[in-house]
């Protein structure tokens, strides 16, 4: 007898197979070649009674002709050739369908820079007729079956749609989707970002996300992925990328939105247009399959039930049928934390950086920010961006931190939520309970001092031996030749700041270059101190 285990509350069985209601189908684009008499049959159709529009099954229907980019050379002239649109619109839902009619002949010919080259037919392959088709909220057989019907209408024969080529046609990109209540958004969005990190850690995976807040809610977070290990042995020999999201529509807090639009967010699976292979059309129902897969795995990682689900115009949760897929097992987001937590104890370097002033506070800087730059970091601390960069390094080393270089700058980021959630728990029981204090205080504490002590010793020299007596004159005026270095720090600047520029502005020429960079780069990073409080 097959024994069943639960995640979450949902069962599945020891072949990680598990139900649930099916998702629907979105958006998609298909590329389908068929019989070349369709193109034929589409140009004595628009020359009957040229564009027209008419009404098929409550769809509003317009017929018509448009320019393509392709040529016949003829009797020594390039006589364009048309393009064919069937363009359909639901007048009670939103469903859609657009299907381009283009020619495939031989003896075609394209523009470019004013001269004209020859189109050529892929090798092998006869000429044809192709279908580029998009389509919104309908299945493969649902766009068959409302082409033949809009056929019968222009009069053209419907026996050309049963002449498709599955092994020219492709499939561009496949959208299915589950409408969610609200209610579970906060966890659905976690066990997301948990599918993230565990994709992360997968060796020869290559990953990304995109997420877009507004005051601490989710309005976008997009996963997109390339994982062979994760596709049925029907899809493996394809260069395919993914991507799953949740997400509302942008006018879902308005007042005229519907209940359920304003109640409820979308998950949803697709194909990856732009990384990915065209899929033949052939295997749609193994794509099908396995954006199902991707969907109904995050809802039952999660523990949503049917009850969480919402229904819309196409996605009807208690009419829709249940459908069986293959569970991706992933750790849920409290189970990630756990082996975080568990790594993080193992890890004796990761104790020290706690101990560490000058860690702690790069670490916590990090936490206050999301990220930060480390020329930033450097000037925010008061210490030289050598320094603060070997710091970053051991935090790399030990696997609490990352740098991301753009646009020339070197970003410094937690490697995942879990770890920065976990890093500033840690953080704050050390500096409260622990009694180690607030460590960005501490370090620009010790840092002023720091910069006073070597300021005085400059002050001394350069009044000793380098500058000119008129200039050594005014400098023991301004300051009286006070020792700096034994004054009370203070935590405001504004004494140090006319200090460092006077010795800028008088003594630059007589010092050596590398010191006067190396005190421009302190007054900077005092100027920005004084400016930040």
């Amino acid at each position: 007898m097959e024994s069943v285990k639960q995640v979450n509350k949902v069962s599945y069985s020891d072949e990680n197979l598990i139900r649930f209601v099916e998702p629907v189908t979105h958006g998609s684009q298909r590329n389908v070649v068929t019989t070349r008499m369709l193109y034929f049959a589409a140009i004595d159709a628009w020359k009957q009674e040229g564009d027209r529009e008419f009404t098929v099954d409550h769809f509003d229907v317009r017929f018509y002709s448009k320019k393509s980019g392709l040529y016949r050379h003829e009797d020594g002239e390039y006589k364009r050739l048309f393009e064919y649109v069937i363009d359909a619109r639901d007048q009670i839902g939103h469903r859609k369908l657009v299907v381009t009619i283009k020619p495939r002949l031989k003896n075609m010919w394209y523009r470019r820079n004013g001269e004209f080259h020859r189109w050529k037919l892929p090798e092998g392959r006869d000429e044809a007729t192709l279908l580029y088709i998009q389509s919104s909220y309908m299945d493969w057989d649902e766009i068959l079956e409302l082409l033949a019907k809009i056929f019968k209408r222009l009069d053209i024969n419907t026996a050309y749609l049963g002449e498709i080529r599955e092994g020219d046609s492709n499939i561009i990109t496949l959208e299915r989707h589950i409408r969610v209540s609200i209610s579970v958004e906060r966890p659905v969005a976690q066990t997301l970002r948990s599918f993230e990190f565990w994709l992360r850690d997968k060796p020869r995976t290559k990953v990304k996300a995109h997420q877009d807040t507004e005051e601490d809610a989710y309005k976008f977070y997009k996963v997109t992925f390339k994982d062979e290990s994760l596709l049925p042995e029907s899809l493996k020999h394809l260069d395919l990328a993914f991507y799953i999201k949740i997400y509302r529509l942008k006018d879902w807090e308005s007042a005229n939105a519907p209940e359920n639009l304003r109640n409820s967010f979308k998950i949803e699976a697709g194909v990856d247009p732009k990384l990915s292979d065209r899929i033949p059309l052939a295997l749609e129902g193994e794509l099908r399959d396995f954006l199902d897969s991707l969907v109904i795995s995050i809802l039952a990682k999660t523990g949503v039930q049917k009850g969480n689900l919402l229904e819309d115009d196409h996605f009807k949760p208690d009419m829709r049928p249940e459908k069986t897929v293959r569970l991706i097992d992933f750790p849920t987001w409290n189970e990630q934390l756990g082996i975080q937590i568990e790594k993080i104890k193992e890890n004796e370097a990761f104790g020290r950086a706690i101990q560490n002033d000058l860690a702690r506070a790069v670490l916590k800087l990090v936490t206050l920010n999301g990220w930060v730059d480390l020329k930033k970091l450097a000037q925010e601390l008061h210490y030289s961006e050598r320094r603060i960069r070997e710091v970053v390094k051991m935090l790399e080393e030990i696997g609490l931190l990352k740098r991301v270089r753009t646009f020339g700058a070197s970003l410094v980021q937690f490697r995942n939520a879990l770890l920065e959630e976990m890093v500033k728990a840690r953080i704050e029981i050390a500096e409260k309970e622990l009694g180690l204090g607030d460590a960005i205080q501490k370090v620009k504490e010790k840092a002023l001092k720091r910069i006073k002590r070597r300021l005085t010793i400059l002050s001394r020299k350069l009044l000793l031996k380098r500058a000119p007596k008129d200039v050594r004159d005014e400098l023991a005026k301004k300051f009286k030749l006070r020792i700096v270095a034994e004054a009370e720090t203070d935590p405001e600047n504004e004494d140090i700041v006319p200090v460092m520029e006077f010795i800028l502005t008088k003594l630059r020429d007589h010092m050596n270059k590398y010191l006067a960079r190396e005190l421009e780069a302190i007054l900077e990073s005092l100027k920005h101190s004084v400016s930040a409080g």
